[in-house]
């Protein structure tokens, strides 16, 4: 657990939204509660797929907000007519880019082989093999410090860099600000030929639970209107419509060019 924390499983699937826009899509980083919206009901690269209202999105925001200090509000003005969120991973866990894309990756799409963190990470940071196992090895150990190397400052959202504890040689006792790991390995399991790994963040897990068949796609919600639920399945529906319409147009413009 973090420090004793455990995230709802909304929380869960909008950190990791926070962190993959921030490294795939920087320029709408940091997101509008819309933004958050659409990104938590993607129905590509997420697993699984889940159909979240708004309000249930808003609450899982103020638990991150309020409760774990995980993501911070920016309030609207200075070029913004809306509040918007940002993840403070680096700040509130002392956590390297790298490590946050593999905690965002398995937030997002569930337990992984490491080879398939390391491919499913390609969009947000260019990961080794080895390198993606070391990183794994730290989330697993509170004691362990950061690659020096991967300690870059981040000013291009106003976020603060990581701790400058991170930038020196270990001293003793050293530890990072969670008890506990981020991260555990789970043994494979009858049908598999490889273990995964597998987030803590929403708590202890129950290996066993997870020969079960995993729910492809369900719905969260809160108490709220129906018509404004079906106004957000709209919503998520014409942005799904939106990235496909755009992939077509590159495929044709890249047909258009050949000849």
């Amino acid at each position: 657990m973090v420090g004793g924390m455990e995230l709802s499983m909304v929380a869960v699937r909008v950190l990791g939204c926070l962190v993959e826009k921030q490294m795939t899509t920087p320029d709408i980083y940091p997101m509008s509660l819309n933004a958050v919206v659409t990104a938590a009901n993607q129905s590509t690269n997420r697993e699984p797929v889940m159909q979240v209202s708004e309000r249930a999105v808003s609450d899982a925001l103020d638990e991150l907000r309020t409760e774990h200090r995980l993501v911070r509000l920016i309030h609207a003005g200075a070029g913004s007519r809306v509040d918007k969120f940002r993840h403070a991973l680096d700040e509130r866990l002392t956590l390297t880019r790298p490590e946050q894309a593999v905690l965002a990756i398995l937030a997002l799409r569930g337990p992984q082989t490491v080879a398939e963190i390391k491919a499913r990470t390609e969009r947000m940071i260019d990961l080794a093999s080895d390198h993606a196992e070391r990183i794994v090895d730290r989330l697993s150990d509170p004691t362990a410090l950061a690659d020096p190397s991967e300690l870059t400052a981040r000013s291009t959202d106003g976020m603060m860099a990581p701790s400058a504890a991170l930038r020196a040689e270990t001293p003793d006792g050293f530890a990072r600000p969670w008890d506990g790991p981020l991260v555990v390995r789970v043994p494979r399991l009858a049908g598999q030929k490889e273990g995964r790994v597998m987030h803590l963040l929403g708590g202890p897990i129950d290996a066993s639970a997870l020969a079960a068949v995993p729910t492809r796609s369900f719905t969260v919600d809160t108490p709220r209107s129906a018509s404004g639920d079906r106004i957000g399945a709209l919503e998520a529906t014409v942005t799904r419509l939106d990235e496909e319409l755009g992939e077509l147009r590159r495929s044709f413009e890249e047909f258009r060019q050949q000849f």
